[in-house]
């Protein structure tokens, strides 16, 4: 069963899953969140080779399997594992959390390099940032690289969440907590990470920040807690 997503046929909360199939009358179509259990997520039956998937969340990666009844006793394996990810939107719903986890890790150019709806880029090399391995009992980080000297002037690393809704939480009430460290103790490298905002995702130029965080001698994972953004 080639289970396939026509291309324009998702948005932030729906869906369209096509099939082909010319030996069964009736199907099922299971879904959910990438890497949920089969037999666990949301069920849709089927008498056509299409479904549309509703009620789905923005900027959410999700796994869709496809089971075809020849009868009333007799069914198919589950086709291949379909995967899609749903049109990007603004974060309106809090506390937001992203871990980093769940993403191929490495700086190869066929993977991706930070999460989905997510901005970034590096002055340095289009290797930075990426995701990192397990260190330190964290599943997996973002690493990103920033170095000044005098001969190589300065190289950075930036990463932009999606906009938030500021209709539903304005700027002057906003906290934000992570956990960072440096991955060098070296003085040619800048242990400071910088938390602000971008009128352009994609432009860097745009960033405007609202505080700093000194990570100079910290080797090891810190948290950083409740980092008001009301400057």
């Amino acid at each position: 069963r080639d289970v396939r997503i026509p291309s324009g046929t998702i948005t932030q909360t729906s869906a369209v899953i096509v099939w082909s199939d010319t030996n069964a009358t009736s199907w099922t179509v299971e879904y959910g969140p990438a890497g949920f259990t089969q037999g666990t997520g949301t069920v849709e039956n089927a008498s056509d080779t299409t479904v549309t998937l509703t009620g789905l969340n923005p900027m959410t990666l999700y796994d869709v399997y496809v089971t075809a009844h020849c009868s009333s006793t007799d069914q198919s394996l589950p086709s291949f594992k379909r995967t899609f990810v749903t049109e990007c939107g603004v974060i309106s719903t809090f506390p937001f959390t992203e871990s980093f986890t769940g993403y191929a890790t490495g700086s190869g150019s066929s993977i991706r390099h930070y999460p989905y709806c997510w901005a970034g880029g590096s002055n340095y090399s289009t290797s930075y940032p990426y995701f990192n391995s397990v260190d330190n009992n964290v599943a997996e980080y973002l690493y990103c690289y920033v170095q000044h000297d005098t001969l190589s002037g300065t190289k950075y690393t930036y990463v932009a969440m999606p906009a938030i809704d500021s209709s539903t939480l304005q700027m002057r009430d906003m906290m934000v907590s992570l956990r960072a460290k440096a991955s060098s103790s070296s003085a040619s490298y800048d242990q400071r990470l910088y938390i602000g905002v971008m009128t352009d995702p994609t432009n860097e130029a745009t960033f405007t920040p609202v505080d700093t965080i000194d990570l100079s001698g910290h080797t090891n994972w810190v948290n950083i807690d409740e980092l008001e953004l009301s400057s």
